[in-house]
């Protein structure tokens, strides 16, 4: 989606909401448990870049943050569609 943001899509509202679910996927795949360290290197590497859209278009307040936070705690590590719907219309 970035990409096609980047060759002048515009994003919808669902949208928004399978990228906010993507992101968050990658940011707590590197705090699973069950995740080798070197796989958290990989994924680190590898999606940076979605880290930082994530920081820069969804987490703009330590509200945001803490809300991210909340979202990841609940689901140890994993949330559902309906919990970034619920983030991106509050």
């Amino acid at each position: 989606m970035l990409e096609d943001e980047k060759d002048g899509a515009v994003l919808s509202q669902e949208d928004l909401v399978w990228l906010l679910y993507d992101e968050l996927q990658l940011a707590a795949a590197q705090q699973r448990e069950s995740v080798s360290e070197q796989d958290r290197t990989l994924i680190a590497q590898l999606s940076s870049v979605y880290l930082a859209d994530l920081r820069q278009r969804f987490i703009l307040s330590e509200e945001d943050q803490a809300a991210i936070d909340e979202l990841l705690g609940a689901g140890r590590g994993y949330v559902s569609l309906d919990d970034c719907r619920e983030f991106l219309e509050r």
